[in-house]
């Protein structure tokens, strides 16, 4: 870390960092390495990452999270502004959903990816895969919770994409997140169960932090 700028270590490199607007990274809400990312949604925190672009191959997103927020929150939303393509996750009613919205309207399944409180303070490992076919899967704790498929979760055009937060939505419509984010990893592919499997165990273990690691298969920070 330097500054306000968290060294993605991951492909890419320092185009990728983190920049953190008002968070924190705190040596005591984390779950692997020496810290993790906070945010206060009092404080309007949040964090951002410079512009990527998406693929065909499919997407992959894993974290462990925090949360007292109850509804309305992003953990996070990348995508662009305009047209509006943005895609992410985030804590609806206290529990978490995947969602991908296209021109203002979210077409994610209005059935929650995972019936349990979400606002409890319990740190969870979540798992999220896009499949270009259309197919979304999601894992909680290194198992699958569920599974969803149709045009609802259509996958995410490729392209560059500039608009990408932390904590917080594009536009401001929701308030701020309330909790932690540790051990963040994106990838440019759908990992399998066992790929799942093994970044829970390595959750416990590994050296910090807010991961952004670049989008290919094998790319680990």
């Amino acid at each position: 870390m330097s500054g306000t700028s968290v060294a993605n270590l991951g492909t890419g490199g320092s185009a990728l960092n983190l920049v953190l607007h008002g968070a924190s990274i705190s040596t005591t809400s984390k779950v692997a390495g020496d810290a993790g990312m906070l945010l206060v949604a009092a404080s309007s925190q949040y964090a951002t990452v410079p512009t990527f672009a998406t693929g065909s191959s499919g997407m992959s997103f894993s974290l462990w999270f925090q949360s007292t927020s109850t509804t309305g929150v992003r953990l996070f939303e990348f995508g662009t502004v305009s047209p509006q393509e943005s895609f992410g996750m985030g804590i609806n009613s206290g529990y978490i959903r995947g969602f991908r919205c296209v021109a203002g309207s979210c077409p994610y399944p209005f059935t929650e990816a995972a019936y349990l409180p979400m606002s409890d303070n319990v740190w969870r490992h979540v798992v999220w895969t896009m499949n270009p076919s259309g197919v979304w899967i999601i894992y909680l704790n290194g198992l699958v919770f569920n599974s969803y498929s149709g045009a609802a979760v259509e996958y995410v055009s490729p392209g560059s994409h500039p608009n990408n937060y932390f904590g917080k939505t594009a536009d401001n419509s929701l308030s701020y997140l309330n909790g932690a984010i540790d051990e963040f990893y994106m990838f440019k592919t759908v990992l399998t169960p066992s790929q799942v499997q093994t970044l829970y165990q390595k959750g416990t273990i590994q050296s910090f932090l807010v991961r952004l690691t670049g989008f290919s298969s094998n790319c680990k920070s």
